[in-house]
């Protein structure tokens, strides 16, 4: 008897890039993630024009045209994941990743499009910022995780892998009282 197959079995898992080295990390977990659960892997960047940040989007092309944040950034994502995928030619979720480029504010961004795309797990990097700044703003990843309805699991630009979801969070090796590896909730 064949079984219907729901929503939450094929839920994508979300993998949010700013093309650091953290990102790229998250994005192997993610792909990981995504093989092991048989699930589509959906790679999403957030182009935002912050006055210290703003220089990672100031791009010519070949014309010499200056291009609007828009369209860079998809550049950029592609030229991301096309290195990725390079790097890691026996990764068969990396080869069909979809992109996905939108603009607006990092954390509200990933949680609409964790929402259109009924993803199931967002896999991301997080900078592991002082205390100082995270009190001052917090940071994009420690937002998505506190608002997203789904599991996040976080991995730091210093190798800490945290791990969130039904309203609790433990870093990677911690004993997980109710799941013995991440799910999709």
């Amino acid at each position: 008897m064949h079984q219907a197959t729901t929503k939450k079995e094929t839920s994508p898992v979300l993998a949010p890039v700013d093309f650091s080295a953290a990102a790229a990390e998250s994005l192997l977990l993610a792909a990981q993630q995504a093989d092991c659960l048989s699930r589509p892997l959906v790679v999403l960047h957030v182009a935002h024009d912050t006055a210290g940040r703003s220089s990672i989007y100031r791009r010519r092309n070949k014309q010499e045209q200056i291009l609007p944040i828009a369209a860079i950034a998809e550049i950029m994502l592609r030229d991301f994941l096309d290195g990725m995928r390079a790097q890691h030619p026996d990764s068969p979720e990396l080869a069909k990743a979809k992109m996905i480029v939108v603009s607006g504010l990092p954390a509200t961004r990933i949680l609409e499009v964790a929402h259109q795309i009924e993803a199931g797990l967002i896999v991301m990097a997080g900078k592991g910022r002082s205390n100082l700044s995270k009190l001052l703003g917090g940071s994009v990843s420690e937002e998505v995780a506190r608002q997203s309805p789904v599991p996040v699991t976080i991995i730091h630009a210093n190798g800490t892998v945290v791990e969130c979801g039904s309203n609790n969070m433990r870093r990677a090796g911690e004993a997980d009282p109710s799941s013995a590896r991440v799910g999709l909730g």
